[in-house]
């Protein structure tokens, strides 16, 4: 088996912005996939947990982007597994374009969900032992476990966004990506039509489900630097907490 998985992307039209370059959706929905297909490969698939009402839930994700390819684009997804504990697994990503340069890279923490129960489990042995064999040796690329993230006290901006069933992934939970959009989508207009997103710091703290009204807040705190978090609206319990920095686009 495998330590490292590859997957090629071709980037298409509809997986860019309004500038005519890669779109963070579609850049998380690649590395999405990735992990899933190497999950796949590796017995520890959605499909398979499911069988025991388990499945794998994001938890935190860590993402640097150096540059944003264009349409046409070819795309080079490299992911493998970092580490593997009673409660938790951990994986990365780098991202090169067709000359190997590099476009981003990403670190993760997942844990294990009682899908009965919509409470955290611990990781089956069958699971644990084979992660113990397949563990890269090298230390994660961005540190991501320790690291808090400055909270949106304050928010400047807020947008409210209905749950739809559009927005549900496979465990019926509001999909990650579809949580990073809406919190970018209250960064100021300016920022997003003259800087390009660099760094984005998730955690994940709870599931929305379909029906919920969410809302994304935002917080500026120094130049190019933003505190978002996503909350119930009904309940104000977070949902999502985020941190983003942006610079000016090439």
């Amino acid at each position: 088996m495998s330590r490292v998985h590859e997957v090629s992307f071709l980037l298409y039209s509809y997986e860019v912005d309004a500038s005519e370059r890669l779109s963070i959706r579609a850049l998380c929905q690649f590395l999405q996939e990735a992990a899933d297909q190497h999950a796949t490969k590796l017995g520890v698939s959605m499909a398979r947990l499911a069988e025991e009402k388990l499945a794998w839930v994001l938890h935190r994700l860590g993402l640097e982007v150096d540059s944003y390819p264009r349409t046409g684009a070819s795309l080079c997804v490299r992911t493998w597994p970092t580490g593997f504990d009673r409660v938790t697994a951990s994986r990365d990503w780098e991202v090169v374009d067709e000359q190997g340069r590099p476009v981003a890279r990403a670190s993760s923490q997942w844990v294990m969900v009682d899908l009965e129960k919509r409470a955290l489990a611990r990781l089956p042995t069958w699971a644990t032992a084979l992660g113990h064999e397949l563990v890269n040796v090298q230390s994660s690329l961005l540190d991501v476990s320790r690291r808090k993230l400055a909270p949106a006290k304050t928010p400047e901006l807020r947008q409210d966004f209905r749950v739809r069933r559009s927005d549900l992934d496979l465990v019926a939970h509001v999909n990650n990506v579809r949580y990073i959009e809406w919190a970018l989508e209250t960064v100021p207009s300016a920022t997003l039509e003259r800087e390009q997103l660099r760094h984005l710091d998730v955690v994940f703290r709870r599931e929305s489900r379909f029906g919920q009204t969410v809302s994304a807040e935002t917080q500026s705190l120094e130049s190019g630097r933003f505190a978002h978090r996503l909350i119930d609206r009904e309940t104000s319990v977070e949902l999502v907490q985020l941190e983003s920095t942006w610079v000016h686009g090439e």
